[in-house]
């Protein structure tokens, strides 16, 4: 999971103005949500061009599914709300709420290493359930997801990865915001076996890659690594790439060599 700065969506010409409408038939009970989905699924590039066309929770390109909008807070029914909540309509047709996801951290999977069911699907937990917003006037600031959300910089900093690919909380955070990320890497399904073998094939490249240049500099001891021997070191960091934040975990994992701390410098 990388930063997503979506207020740098680009929008085309007259997506605001058929929101609007959209909004006014659903409260005007015209239509039905789901007969509008061609409003949100028209911004599908727009959101996929802020990652480089990667999954906004995995940073994975369709490895495990296609790729679609999902709403932040659910459009239709939240689970697990007392009283019952159904849905945030009100931001049905709010760009600011879509992130660009893969179907497998969007919708219910089971998990085949654990037989677990995972994937965010309708659920929006808070930290506090009494602050929920049921409707458009209620102050929706009030509200503290538990899910990670990774259009807010300081929620992408908690999430961490183990060297061979398994993801975990970042070290020495508060309790609440480990269960935070313990609980988002269920519901994105960030743990599935297959992002986990895709995360460590690209950490067996990056140790390879180190290794080769430190044999290097063991035999050459007075010549300083050249530009095009990092070059594949800085790309696997390069936000364009897949799996960029692990690598750039996994990488900085080799602070100990001198090169590798003015190396992470250049990212």
């Amino acid at each position: 999971m990388r930063y997503i700065d979506n207020s740098k969506i680009t929008l085309p010409t007259g997506w605001q103005d058929k929101s609007n409408e959209a909004k006014r038939q659903i409260e005007a009970g015209e239509k039905k949500i789901n007969e509008l989905s061609d409003i949100w699924r028209e911004l599908k590039n727009n959101l996929s061009q802020l990652s480089f066309e990667k999954c906004w929770y995995c940073e994975c390109k369709e490895i495990r599914s296609d790729d679609a909008v999902d709403h932040f807070r659910p459009k239709n029914r939240v689970s697990n709300t007392t009283p019952q909540h159904n849905g945030y309509t009100w931001l049905t047709f709010d760009y600011k709420n879509y992130r660009y996801s893969c179907t497998f951290c969007n919708s219910k999977r089971k998990n085949p290493s654990t037989g677990e069911t995972e994937g965010k699907g309708d659920e929006f937990p808070l930290i506090n359930e009494n602050n929920r917003a049921y409707k458009e006037s209620d102050n929706i600031k009030l509200e503290k997801p538990i899910l990670l959300d990774p259009c807010e910089l300081n929620d992408v900093k908690l999430l961490d990865f183990t060297h061979d690919g398994y993801p975990c909380p970042r070290p020495n955070i508060s309790e609440e915001k480990r269960e935070r990320v313990i609980k988002s890497i269920k519901l994105y399904h960030l743990d599935h076996q297959l992002i986990i073998d895709k995360r460590n094939d690209l950490a067996l490249k990056i140790y390879k890659k180190i290794d080769e240049i430190n044999s290097f500099l063991e035999l050459h001891p007075d010549i300083e690594p050249s530009q095009s021997m990092q070059n594949e070191l800085q790309d696997f960091m390069n936000s364009r790439n897949e799996l960029s934040a692990f690598a750039r975990r996994i990488i900085m994992g080799k602070r100990e060599h001198d090169w590798i701390e003015d190396l992470i410098c250049t990212i």
